[in-house]
C-alpha cells in the first residue's frame, strides 16, 4: 500500500512539477524519501493493514467546518499532513452513515460534537442522514460538550445524547440581528440614495433608516417563524416531545446541563470517556474504529448497487456572489465566464444523462445573472437539470435557478428577493462639515448624478428608476417562465420578499424540499436511469495555470510548503532534516498506517448514492 501511495505522490508530483517551482519539488521527493526511510526504520512489525470492522463501533470526531460545497481531494490531504484548517466534506461523512447503516459488522456510531459548524442548510442535510442511520436500529451516540442551536439541533437526532456536567444548552433559536446606520450616516454629512423595485427589498434600508421598517419586520418575523418552526418540529419528533415542550425550550433558550437533563432535551449528563462506556456495554463492541480510515475500507458495500455502462450525472457548483468578473482562484465568486463553460462542456457530455446545479448565492450582478441564466436555460433544454439549493439561494442566486427542470431546497434555505436595488452615496454636507468641496467638468446631462456632493435631479431618478424596473420586469419574466406562472403571479410573490425553502414550496418558487440527495435521486429519474443504482458523477476539471489550481488552497498551503522548504534550505548541511519536516511526516505515518489516505487520492471514482441517493 505505501508503495502504491508514494507511485501516486511521485505521479502528482511530476504533473505539478512546472507551476511548483523546482526548489519546492525537491523538498517534496526528500519528505517521501524521508517516510521511506522512516518505513524501514519501523521494521517488519509495523501493519499497514485494513482496520478490523468485525463487531466495530465507527466513531465520528466533529472539529471543525462541515462543508456542503465539493473540496478538493488534494487540499484535504495536504491539509491533515502540514495542519490545515480541519474541514470536513458532507459527502464523505454522509456516506460513512450510509454504510455504516447497511454494514453487519457495525454495531453503531458513536459522534463527538467538539466543535461542529455549519451552516443551517447543512446541518440538516447532515442530520436527514442520521435519522435515515437511525432506521437501522443500530444505536447512535452523540456527545455534546454544550449545545447552541445547531449543534443541539443536530444531537438531537441521536438516540442517546449526552453533555458534559457543565456544558449547559444556549437555544435561543433562529435570530436576526438588524444593524442600521442611517444617522451615523447623517452625522457624517452623507446620504444614501436608493432605488429599487419591490417594496421588501431592503438591502440598503440600513444605511437609509435607524429602525427596520414594516415590510423588512413583516418579511423577516415570518422567516424566523418558518425557520423555528422547522427546528420545533424536527426536534419534537426526533425527541418524542410535544412540539409546544420544544418551543418552549427555545424560548427559555438557557439551560444548564442539569436542567437539560431534567425536561428531555438530552438523555445523559457525563463525561464523555464514561458515555463511550456506555455505548460499548449497549453493542457488546470495544472495537472503536475512526470514520476516515471506516470509509477508506467499505468502498466494497457500494459495490452491487453500481450501474454498468457509461451512464452518467454531471455536478455543477455555483458558490458565492455573483459578480462580471473575478480573480483567478477565487472560490466565493460566481463569474459567469468560467461558469458558462462548464455549462456549455455538460452539456456536449454524451454520457451524461442528467445534472445536478448546486447553487449557494446571496446574488450580485444582475447582468452577470442574466448570462447565466441563459446559459442554464439552454443546457436544461438539452438535458434534464436539477437545482439544488444550499444555505442561500436569493435574488441573483434564483435567478439563475428559474431555468432549471426542478428546484430543490433546504427548510431552511434563504431564497427568493426576486426584485432589484441600487443605491449611490450622496456627501451633501461633507462640504459644510469638512470643507471639502466638488465640482464635475462633463457634458453629459447626467451632471448631478456624477457629482458626489449633489442629489440626484428629478430626470436621473426617473432614469435610473426605468432602469431599475425594466431588470425587475425582465427578473418577473423569467421567473414567470421557469415556474409556469404569469409575471402577475410572480410579481405578487416577488417584490423583494426573501423566504425559506419550507415558505418557498408553498409559493410555487421551488418544487421540493430536500438536499443533495433527493436532488441526485430526481437527476436519475428524469434522466431515464435507475434511481436505486449507483452513477459517476462527472465534474468539469480545467487545465490547471497555478499551484493553487492543482493543490487548491493557495493561502494555507503555499505557506505551509514555503516554511518547510525554508527550513531545508537552512538545515540541509546538517543531520536535523528530520526536526524540521516531523510534525508533517508523523502525520502522514499515521494516516498511512490508517489507511485513511485513500480518502484523498486524486483520479478515484466518485460513485454518489445510496439506493440511488448520493452519500
Amino acid at each position: 500500500m505505501l508503495k502504491k501511495i508514494l507511485k501516486r505522490a511521485l505521479s502528482l508530483i511530476t504533473g505539478f512539477f512546472a507551476v511548483i517551482g523546482f526548489s519546492t519539488v525537491m523538498m517534496t521527493l526528500l519528505l517521501i524519501l524521508f517516510l521511506t526511510q522512516l518505513k524501514g526504520d519501523m521494521g517488519p512489525s509495523t501493519s499497514f493493514t485494513k482496520p478490523n470492522l468485525e463487531d466495530s463501533i465507527v466513531s465520528i470526531d466533529l472539529d471543525g467546518m462541515i462543508q456542503g460545497r465539493s473540496m478538493d481531494p488534494r487540499d484535504q490531504l495536504f491539509a491533515e499532513i502540514f495542519g490545515g484548517p480541519r474541514e470536513y466534506q458532507l459527502s464523505d461523512l454522509r456516506k460513512t452513515l450510509a454504510r455504516a447503516a447497511e454494514d453487519i459488522r457495525v454495531r453503531g456510531v458513536y459522534i463527538n460534537l467538539r466543535n461542529a459548524r455549519a451552516s443551517f442548510s447543512t446541518m440538516q442535510e447532515l442530520r436527514r442522514s442520521l435519522t435515515e442511520f437511525r432506521k437501522s436500529e443500530k444505536p447512535l451516540f452523540i456527545n455534546l460538550y454544550s449545545g447552541d442551536t445547531l449543534s443541539y439541533f443536530l444531537a438531537s437526532a441521536g438516540t442517546k445524547v449526552n453533555i458534559s456536567p457543565l456544558g449547559g444548552l444556549m437555544i435561543p433559536g433562529p435570530a436576526f440581528q438588524l444593524t442600521y446606520f442611517g444617522p451615523a450616516l447623517k452625522k457624517l454629512g452623507v446620504k444614501m440614495e436608493v432605488f429599487r423595485a419591490g417594496k421588501y427589498k431592503s438591502a440598503m434600508e440600513p444605511f437609509v433608516n435607524s429602525e427596520p421598517s414594516d415590510a423588512s419586520l413583516e418579511m423577516y418575523g415570518a422567516m424566523e417563524a418558518s425557520l423555528r418552526d422547522s427546528l420545533v418540529s424536527a426536534i419534537s419528533k426526533s425527541r418524542s416531545k410535544p412540539s409546544n415542550e420544544v418551543a418552549n425550550w427555545f424560548k427559555v433558550s438557557s439551560y444548564t446541563s442539569a436542567a437539560a437533563l431534567k425536561i428531555g432535551a438530552v438523555d445523559v449528563v457525563d463525561y464523555e470517556a464514561a458515555f463511550k462506556d456506555q455505548l460499548k456495554a449497549v453493542t457488546k463492541a470495544d472495537n472503536m474504529v475512526k470514520w476516515r480510515s471506516y470509509l477508506a475500507h467499505s468502498a466494497d458495500l457500494d459495490k452491487p448497487r453500481i450501474a454498468g455502462g457509461d451512464d452518467k450525472i454531471a455536478y455543477v457548483e455555483a458558490f458565492g456572489e455573483i459578480r462580471m468578473n473575478a480573480a483567478r482562484g477565487d472560490e466565493k465568486v460566481i463569474a459567469p465566464k468560467p461558469l458558462v463553460k462548464e455549462l456549455n462542456w455538460v452539456a456536449k457530455q454524451d454520457d451524461v444523462k442528467a445534472v445536478v446545479f448546486r447553487v449557494d448565492s446571496p446574488g450580485g450582478s444582475a447582468l452577470a445573472s442574466d448570462i447565466i441564466w441563459e446559459e442554464v436555460r439552454k443546457l436544461a433544454a438539452v438535458k434534464p437539470v436539477v437545482v439544488s439549493m444550499g444555505a442561500v439561494a436569493a435574488s441573483g442566486g434564483y435567478y439563475i435557478a428559474a431555468p432549471a427542470t426542478k428546484i430543490f431546497a433546504e427548510a431552511q434555505t434563504i431564497t427568493g428577493s426576486i426584485g432589484v436595488i441600487g443605491a449611490s452615496l450622496v456627501g451633501k454636507d461633507v462640504d459644510d462639515k469638512y470643507g471639502v468641496h466638488f465640482h464635475v467638468v462633463t457634458q453629459s446631462d447626467r451632471k448631478r448624478y456624477l457629482n458626489f456632493s449633489e442629489s440626484a435631479s428629478s430626470e436621473d431618478k426617473k432614469i435610473i428608476n426605468e432602469s431599475i424596473d425594466d431588470v425587475y420586469q425582465t427578473f418577473l419574466s423569467k421567473v414567470a417562465v421557469g415556474r409556469a406562472k404569469t409575471k402577475e403571479q410572480v410579481h405578487k410573490i416577488a417584490q423583494g420578499r426573501v423566504y425559506t425553502g419550507r415558505e418557498a414550496l408553498d409559493l410555487g418558487l421551488v418544487d421540493h424540499i430536500g438536499g443533495r440527495r433527493e436532488a441526485f435521486r430526481m437527476a436519475k429519474t428524469l434522466g431515464k436511469l435507475n434511481p436505486e443504482k449507483l452513477y459517476p458523477v462527472k465534474q468539469y476539471s480545467p487545465e490547471p495555470q497555478s499551484l493553487m489550481d492543482c493543490i487548491g488552497d493557495r493561502d494555507n498551503m503555499m505557506n505551509c510548503l514555503q516554511e518547510l522548504e525554508g527550513g531545508i534550505r537552512s538545515h540541509l548541511g546538517s543531520q536535523d532534516i528530520a526536526r524540521q519536516i516531523s510534525k508533517p511526516i508523523t502525520r502522514l505515518k499515521q494516516m498511512i498506517e490508517d489507511d485513511q489516505t485513500l480518502m484523498y487520492w486524486p483520479g478515484q471514482v466518485e460513485w454518489m448514492g445510496h439506493g440511488g441517493l448520493p452519500l
